[in-house]
This record gives C-alpha cells, sequence and structure tokens, in this order.
C-alpha cells in the first residue's frame, strides 16, 4: 500500500499534477459514514505526508547529485592546480589570445597528464565542461580554436581537433545552431561577414563538424 502511494506521488510529483489519494479517503470515509461528497475529496493530509516523503527524497537525490558534481569539480580543480597549469598565461599583455601560448598550453606536459587523468577518471565533456568554468565558454572556445589554428603537425592538429570536438559535442546535445553560437555564445551580431578572423573560424568549424558528422541527424530532428 505505502509503496503504491509513494509510487503515485513520484508519478504525480514528475507530471505536476496534484496526488489523489483516493484509496486513503475511501477507508477513512466509509470507516467513519460520511457522504459520497467525502469519499471523493482527496485526503489532505495524507497527500501532505506522501508529498513530504517523495520531495524530501527529490530533494537528498539533488543534493546528491549536485555533491557528486561538487566532487568531480574539486578532483578536476585540485589536480589542475597541481600541475600549475593554472599559472600559463593564456592571453598576452594586450589581452589577446595568441597561437603561441595556446600551443604553450595545450602541448605542455602537465597539460596532457591532466587531460588524460580526467579521461581516465570522468569524461572529456567533463573536463571541458570544468575549463568552461575556469576561462568561460567564448575564451575556451577562442582558445581551442588558436590552438588547432598554431600548428600543421598531423598529429598535434588531431590532438586539436579532438579538444575542439569535445566542445563541439556540449553544443550539439544543447542544440546550438550556428546562429545560437554566433549571437548566444560568441556574443556577435547575426552574421559573420565583419567578424574577427578566430570566430569565423569557429562557426564554420561547427558548421562542418554538423555537416559531416551529424547531418542526418539533424535533417530527422528538424534543426
Amino acid at each position: 500500500m505505502a509503496a503504491t502511494l509513494v509510487d503515485s506521488a513520484v508519478r504525480s510529483a514528475a507530471s505536476e499534477e496534484p496526488v489523489v489519494v483516493a484509496s486513503l479517503a475511501s477507508t477513512q470515509s466509509t470507516k467513519s459514514g460520511t457522504t459520497d461528497e467525502a469519499v471523493d475529496k482527496p485526503n489532505d493530509e495524507g497527500r501532505s505526508v506522501v508529498q513530504q516523503l517523495v520531495f524530501g527524497a527529490l530533494d537528498i537525490a539533488k543534493i546528491t547529485n549536485l555533491w557528486k558534481t561538487a566532487e568531480q569539480y574539486i578532483s578536476l580543480s585540485h589536480s589542475y592546480r597541481r600541475l600549475e597549469l593554472d599559472k600559463f598565461p593564456v592571453q598576452d599583455e594586450n589581452g589577446n589570445v595568441t597561437e603561441k601560448l595556446m600551443a604553450q598550453l595545450f602541448l605542455s606536459r602537465s597539460f596532457k597528464r591532466w587531460f588524460k587523468s580526467v579521461c581516465a577518471s570522468h569524461t572529456e565533456a567533463d573536463g571541458i565542461k570544468f575549463l568552461e568554468t575556469i576561462y568561460t565558454e567564448k575564451k575556451l572556445a577562442t582558445m581551442l580554436a588558436m590552438f588547432r589554428r598554431s600548428t600543421k603537425h598531423y598529429w598535434r592538429k588531431k590532438y586539436a581537433k579532438r579538444l575542439q570536438r569535445a566542445q563541439f559535442d556540449l553544443w550539439y546535445d544543447r542544440m546550438v545552431s550556428p546562429s545560437e553560437l554566433t549571437v548566444g555564445i560568441l556574443g556577435l551580431e547575426d552574421g559573420i561577414a565583419d567578424t574577427p578572423s578566430i570566430e569565423r573560424d569557429i562557426v564554420f568549424q561547427y558548421q562542418t563538424y554538423r555537416y559531416i558528422d551529424h547531418k542526418k541527424e539533424d535533417q530527422n530532428d528538424g534543426w
């Protein structure tokens, strides 16, 4: 009985519909000899108890998930600082992200070691999300595009594309369109004719990623 009530409450909470504990109300109404109108009335006290249990459980689940996420970020942050990656400069004295600085960061033994540990204990997506919290989503996109531009060496270029693709995967999962990328993430006007070349690279590379890797999926999803 209790399990049935809780299951019902869970389904109701998910659908945002009121929980009516009909069986409980019917039993109490029959025993007390009340009218049919009372039988049909939801048992507010019973509903409150069940909902408190359910929402309490949901709160615990949210806290647990948040704590797991916090633990992941603490772990990633600890290793990032321990390898002194936070001390790598990512822009020059004029505040510009440069190819040279990005090559120094992403090709460093420290970053490769950190990224390898991320892939072993977490996911590439977790690593990219963490880097976005450190540098912002737009700046990281610029950094990765600059790194990709910095080398023509096959294996380094492949490595740069892998890092960039991990961020593209996050955008694709969020159904970010090229226009949304241009305006919402890169903060540019709708249209890339007059945008800085690195932003054009990012948009073009994301369009290419979608066309090559997800063309059929895009057609089926209609976006």
